[in-house]
């Protein structure tokens, strides 16, 4: 398979993953794992966000190339150990901006927009941010001074969404071998819980066993509520979702730089679950 046709082909399994899990759920099972105008505003976000990526990678991707150039490394991508290590780094960098997105205001305030439904289901895998991604690039650029191309990089990046996407599927099981080492929806539902015992846990994208060694980890123990406290304002609003929480981040910077006291209202709304207000959970 050439490098070009793995996102077409990565995309059509999401795809088909998505309508198959939301006929059974609406048609079939008639449960209450989906909820269409919930669905509906993932759908429209995921498909912006595309665009946005597309958008980002034609960006950045000189800038990849770059570092790469002035690495005095070099990984053989014809060679199997290649990609195993490849996989092992990048889901690495992605741990640590992904546990960042959970403590530091600003990146919480981006990142939120993926933890704002109150559903859990493979449509949330499509929900993300149209605007972390300009953050969280800064992360995996380490990977491509380690000699890695950029491509072979965006091949990897690429199937670890898709397991990540994979992730979010309402109907969650245990499964004893994969859950040991890889994350699985069963490990992904308690970290899109609201439980304030869940404010920072099981971040790992591909492997859980990040979580396992920097204390992360947690297991199901109860019911599961999703999304966080308290609810955006309107939960069904494209743009809404992507921007609600970021004037509280600004009106906290602000009463920071004055040296005043934040109000009561701009300390909520600004902290990351992990950090200012840990309360506040997604």
């Amino acid at each position: 398979m050439e490098f070009s046709s793995v996102p077409n082909v990565l995309a059509a399994s999401m795809t088909a993953a998505f309508v198959l899990e939301f006929v059974i759920s609406r048609w079939l099972l008639r449960d209450q794992v989906y909820h269409l105008r919930d669905t509906v505003t993932s759908v429209i976000t995921g498909g912006v966000y595309l665009g946005v990526s597309l958008l980002r990678n034609l960006v950045l991707g000189g800038v990849f190339l770059a570092v790469y150039a002035a690495s005095p490394w070099r990984w053989d991508e014809a060679h199997p150990g290649s990609w195993l290590v490849a996989v092992v780094v990048v889901d690495f960098f992605d741990y640590w901006s992904h546990r960042l997105n959970h403590t530091v205001p600003l990146f919480w305030a981006l990142h939120s927009t993926h933890h704002s439904s109150r559903n859990f289901n493979l449509s949330l895998g499509m929900r993300n941010s149209w605007f972390s991604g300009y953050l969280d690039w800064v992360f995996l650029l380490p990977a491509s001074f380690l000699g890695f191309h950029p491509v072979q990089l965006g091949v990897v990046i690429a199937v670890t969404q898709v397991w990540s996407f994979m992730c979010h599927s309402g109907y969650a099981c245990r499964l004893p071998v994969i859950d040991a080492l890889f994350n699985s929806p069963a490990h992904h539902e308690v970290h899109h819980s609201a439980d304030p015992a869940h404010t920072v846990c099981n971040l790992g994208g591909l492997l859980i066993v990040w979580d396992r060694l920097f204390g992360t980890y947690q297991v199901k123990t109860s019911p599961l509520r999703y999304g966080f406290d308290p609810a955006p304002a309107r939960p069904y609003g494209v743009w809404h979702l992507q921007v609600h929480l970021l004037p509280s981040v600004v009106r906290a910077w602000f009463a920071s730089a004055s040296r005043t006291r934040p109000t009561a209202d701009a300390r909520h709304g600004a902290g990351a679950p992990g950090a200012i207000t840990p309360e506040r959970r997604g």
